[in-house]
């Protein structure tokens, strides 16, 4: 007979810096040094530019054929070469 494995979900990690602020646990911004825009936070740890990347990452997904995010962040660091190269996207 086969158990079901149970499914662990991870509490989301919170981040502090070295003056006891908060610190995005994906881009590492804080309230004194915010993204640009400048950011708030969307939940404890998470500021709002970053949530918002994982929205769109998430409607990506949905919409894609075959999502790939391995090959997604290669077209972008590509596409991010060329745009700053001055040659523009193709």
């Amino acid at each position: 007979m086969n158990t079901p494995k149970k499914r662990i979900v991870e509490e989301p990690v919170i981040k502090w810096d070295r003056n006891g602020l908060f610190r995005c646990r994906v881009c590492g911004c804080t309230e004194v040094d915010a993204c640009q825009p400048p950011c708030a936070w969307a939940e404890t740890g998470l500021c709002t530019t970053c949530a918002d990347a994982i929205a769109d990452i998430q409607i990506w997904q949905g919409r894609a054929r075959r999502a790939n995010m391995t090959a997604l962040l290669r077209e972008l660091k590509s596409w991010t070469n060329r745009r700053t190269s001055g040659r523009g996207a193709r």
